[in-house]
């Protein structure tokens, strides 16, 4: 059977959409704290939190020189980290769209990937410059070992 020339022609459209955005979207991620507000990563660098229900853009958070490639909300919703191609690592507060000012988290190549453990008092973060590094959320510095080893 032969592929179809077309494949727009038979590509199924989706009905329904949160929002269009000006820029590509390169990450996004749910709030775990009653799944309302879900992040944004976009290639200029933005990161904007909208509130499902209303499907209404609460804030933009602006700060990375590159594009964001990964997201993850705290367990109880109220921190955001992102990482980014400009190789950082960054915190963000979810009510005022601030960054949360701490020791720059760098790799040394694009951040591709981040998280929080359980209990958000540490972020692991995964870059293309072959490293996974770990961070004190309180501190802002750098851990050698995590703490649940």
């Amino acid at each position: 059977m032969e592929a179809p020339h077309n494949l727009e022609a038979v590509t199924p459209k989706p009905e329904k959409y949160l929002a269009e955005f000006k820029s590509q979207v390169f990450a996004v991620a749910i709030s775990p704290q009653g799944r309302e507000h879900v992040a944004v990563g976009l290639e200029d660098g933005t990161i904007e939190i909208w509130n499902l229900l209303s499907a209404t853009k609460l804030l933009s958070c602006q700060g990375h020189k590159g594009s964001i490639w990964s997201l993850a909300f705290n367990h109880d919703g109220t921190q955001i980290v992102s990482g980014s191609s400009d190789m950082t690592v960054r915190l963000w507060d979810v009510e005022t769209g601030q960054a949360i000012d701490r020791p720059s988290w760098h790799h040394r190549d694009f951040v591709k990937s981040v998280a929080f453990n359980h209990n958000s008092t540490q972020v692991v973060s995964g870059s293309d410059d072959m490293r996974v590094r770990l961070w004190d959320v309180e501190t802002g510095q750098a851990i050698d070992r995590p703490s649940w080893v």
